[in-house]
């Protein structure tokens, strides 16, 4: 470039100076910007200047120029200009714009690169406020979608606010409208989004978030935000739609789809644990990402039946995504296998801060499994709290012929027996004919009545651990039978194994009612009794089985029509004083054939949980005297919905009938069983 020095000398120094000058100025060339008018209304002109101060036209490059709000209608021209400085008048090129408003609002118009001889200069921004067509003093408010930059993942959380702009006063809106995303899943968040100020031409304007959102594309390809309307006092502004393109994820990470940063782990609480209970397994992500959308890990369950699932999530919405946690929770009940292992496997995720595949390991979780073992005398021995088998069952059924109308037939040869002696003479033949007809009568013909299909399905579901299925099938049995005490002993034990102690005691108190002279029964209501330090519990019964009244009824009636039979009575005083002693066994029979009867057929009632006794009746009255859950309380009299019991003690109160388990309360047939509903 030449250089011309505006004061010419003769002598070379000086030339040499000046040049030097000029190649300063050209490198500390200054660029201005200035609006005809910065206020105007929709249609109008504007003329925008762009003064810079350098002497060759042609070594400014034109500018590309960008003014929202408006369009260039006229220009660039460029031509070179003499400005007035503080040292005088020097020469400068000025490029001319003519711009038409289109749009209402305040538009900034951003700085413009602006090349002289190489080197880059930027434009000052300048603010229009451009009001409604012939009338600029209505200025509206203008709507964006605003958030970060660049292509998101697929899955990928991410914050985008949709904002009111360029206002210079706080200013909220009256109502938002917002359509329907496409390719994404859009969920309005709770604290998140600032307001931001900036001067421009001395102005202080304002961005306010008026709602922001946690969005997150669904596919790779492009998602769309839509269009927003926002309305505010009497004026309105549209947010347009932005288009955002979206990256398909790592190939490494497309099972979980988790791109954040995150931390994995596999819990088993507790880690050991008897074979009738349970345990929970927590499989937890956490960190801060996309908790919301990402897939929890499978771990591999060995030896195990899921009894309860769930998923569970602790999330605060931050700039980057989610924060917080998110987990599976399974209630695991060991089964009949061998072996008991959970593999939980690794988890993958894109932490994009390093833009790189990450992967966690957890270990693997052998747990400890006990059989179920309590005791149940003070030698300290025990035994497994298991069910009866088929044949155990079978052997504890009793017949209770004293309830069986078809029994009392065994009553009768010893009185056909009798008539036919006086008919007959050939005595002895008749006796025999009658004694072969009695052999027939004495034939039990009851018919097995327990229901093996149900105990089967039971025993089956049990040994493969599947205790809910287990209970389900024996509570059917119990419901075809209910009085049968290996079913119910079966029961106690399947309540116990899944901690329903009221149950359990109940139906063990049954058992033992229905086969007093049944050893498992009562060691087992000792056991569980013991395990739940029950202490104030009225003791099961020592009663022995009316049957067992009845077959000496039975016999007794039977010798004395066979000795009067035999014998002549007015013949032999020895055989009247017989069949009188005969009679008053009968006598007695009968009587302890009622009471035992009676006394079979009591049954107390347990308290289903700790409950307090009542000194009235009514669920408001106040209490003094707790019950643990389990104890057996005998039952009085009923007045209502609330029932007089005893304790052991002797110790007398009232209590509801929804607190008891009870043979008598209404609605004792649903509430004996747990899975009534099955």
């Amino acid at each position: 470039m030449a250089c011309k020095p505006r004061n010419r000398r003769t002598h070379r120094s000086a030339r040499l100076v000046v040049c030097l000058f000029a190649i300063s100025v050209v490198a500390h060339a200054q660029v201005t910007t200035e609006l005809s008018e910065q206020k105007l209304a929709v249609g109008e002109r504007v003329s925008l200047l762009l003064t810079v101060d350098h002497e060759e036209p042609a070594d400014v490059s034109i500018p590309t120029l960008v003014a929202p709000g408006l369009r260039v209608v006229e220009g660039p021209t460029v031509r070179p200009v003499s400005i007035l400085t503080d040292t005088g008048r020097e020469r400068a090129v000025e490029i001319r714009f003519v711009l038409e408003a289109t749009t209402a609002g305040r538009f900034v118009l951003p700085p413009t690169e602006v090349s002289v001889a190489g080197q880059l200069y930027l434009t000052e921004e300048r603010l229009v406020s451009i009001g409604e067509r012939q009338n600029r003093n209505r200025v509206p408010f203008l709507a964006r979608w605003a958030g970060p930059s660049g292509a998101p993942f697929a899955g990928e959380a991410r914050v985008y606010t949709l904002e009111i702009y360029n206002v210079p006063d706080y200013l909220y809106p009256s109502s938002i409208a917002v359509g329907s995303p496409q390719n994404a899943i859009v969920e309005e968040v709770q604290g998140l989004g600032s307001i931001s100020q900036y001067v421009v031409d001395g102005v202080t304007l304002y961005a306010i978030p008026v709602a922001v959102f946690m969005v997150t594309p669904s596919d790779a390809g492009t998602m769309v935000l839509p269009e927003a309307e926002i309305t505010g006092e009497t004026l309105r502004a549209v947010a347009p739609a932005r288009t955002i393109s979206v990256q398909g994820l790592p190939e490494a990470v497309r099972a979980s789809g988790a791109i954040g940063v995150f931390d994995y782990s596999v819990q088993l609480d507790p880690a050991s644990f008897l074979r009738s209970e349970s345990a929970v397994l927590r499989v937890r992500v956490a960190g801060r990402g996309n908790l919301h959308f990402l897939a929890l890990p499978e771990p591999q369950i060995t030896g195990f039946l899921v009894e309860h699932e769930d998923t569970r999530s602790s999330l605060v919405a931050t700039e980057r995504g989610y924060e917080g946690y998110v987990e599976r929770v399974l209630r695991l009940r060991p089964s009949a296998a061998d072996r008991h292992v959970v593999d939980p496997g690794d988890f993958a995720f894109y932490d994009p801060v390093r833009m790189q595949v990450r992967r966690l390991d957890a270990s693997t979780i052998v747990p400890t499994i006990q059989d179920v073992n309590l005791p149940i005398d003070d030698s300290g021995d025990g035994v497994a709290i298991e069910p009866l088998g088929r044949d155990q069952i079978a052997s504890m059924e009793r017949r209770n012929w004293y309830r069986d109308p078809l029994s009392y037939g065994w009553l009768v040869p010893g009185l056909l027996t009798f008539i036919a002696s006086r008919i007959w003479r050939r005595r002895h033949v008749a006796i025999l004919v009658l004694a072969a007809l009695g052999a027939l009568l004495l034939v039990d013909a009851v018919s097995d009545r327990l229901p093996w299909t149900h105990i089967d399905r039971g025993l089956r579901r049990y040994a493969e651990g599947d205790l809910p299925a287990a209970i389900a099938a024996f509570e059917r049995a119990s419901r075809a039978t209910p009085d049968s005490p290996g079913i119910n002993h079966n029961l106690a034990v399947l309540y116990f194994q899944v901690g329903d102690v009221p149950r359990s005691v109940y139906a063990a108190r049954e058992a033992i009612r229905l086969a007093p002279f049944a050893d498992q029964p009562r060691a087992l209501l000792r056991a569980v009794e013991q395990w739940a330090s029950i202490e104030r519990t009225v003791p099961p019964p020592h009663h022995i089985h009316p049957d067992l009244m009845f077959l000496v009824l039975a016999i007794l009636v039977n010798l004395l029509f066979l000795g009067a039979a035999s014998q002549r009575v007015h013949r032999r005083a020895r055989s009247v004083i017989a069949a009188v002693f005969v009679l008053l066994l009968i006598g007695a029979t009968v009587s302890g054939l009622v009471l035992t009867a009676v006394g079979h057929e009591h049954q107390v009632g347990v308290v289903r949980d700790g409950v307090t006794l009542r000194r009235i009746p009514g669920s408001d009255a106040a209490g003094w005297l707790p019950i643990t859950s389990g104890a057996a309380v005998d039952v009085l009299a009923r007045h209502e919905n609330s029932l007089l019991v005893r304790t052991v003690l002797g110790l007398e109160g009232w209590i509801s009938l929804d607190e008891i388990l009870w043979h008598g309360a209404p609605g004792f047939p649903v509430t004996r069983y747990r899975g009534f509903g099955l």
